[in-house]
């Protein structure tokens, strides 16, 4: 059994739900009614106003679609609130990788100049260094003569 249709019959179909009539091509009709999504009531005999039998006719019913027609309607609108539903997960996602990016982006920013500050920190603190032994050298170095002795 097929689960899809083309456009021009599944558009057929939907015309038939709402109790109309579409104008398509016998080709698409008849698949629709081979395939079970249509069905047309055998003709009825009709008896006309005057006497006689030359008043009877045969009246040819309009087809009508089926109970699987409708379950395949059913389930084609369950499937396409689907497919939107996942659409719109799938936009929500997209805007949160391009958030992601940015905040991204942002944050390497934020790295690269913190890993200079931090560079122009350590050397601050060495020249630093550097000045407090030449200033306090005999201090330093007889503190470490006692601390080792």
């Amino acid at each position: 059994m097929e689960y899809f249709l083309s456009d021009d019959a599944y558009l057929a179909l939907i015309e038939y739900a709402h109790g109309r009539t579409p104008d398509i091509s016998a080709e698409t009709k008849d698949y629709l009614i081979e395939h079970g999504y249509l069905i047309i009531d055998p003709p009825e005999l009709v008896v006309g106003s005057g006497r006689g039998l030359d008043d009877i006719r045969e009246v040819e019913h309009e087809p009508r679609i089926s109970e699987y027609g409708k379950g395949f309607l059913r389930a084609m609108k369950e499937y396409e609130s689907r497919i939107a539903e996942f659409r719109s997960l799938s936009e929500s996602a997209g805007k949160t990788a391009d958030s992601a990016e940015k905040m991204a982006a942002l944050a390497e920013k934020k790295a690269g100049r913190a890993d200079i500050k931090s560079i122009i920190s350590l050397i601050f603190a060495f020249i630093a260094l550097v000045f407090e032994f030449a200033v306090n050298h005999q201090r330093i170095i007889g503190f470490f003569q006692d601390l080792f002795t």
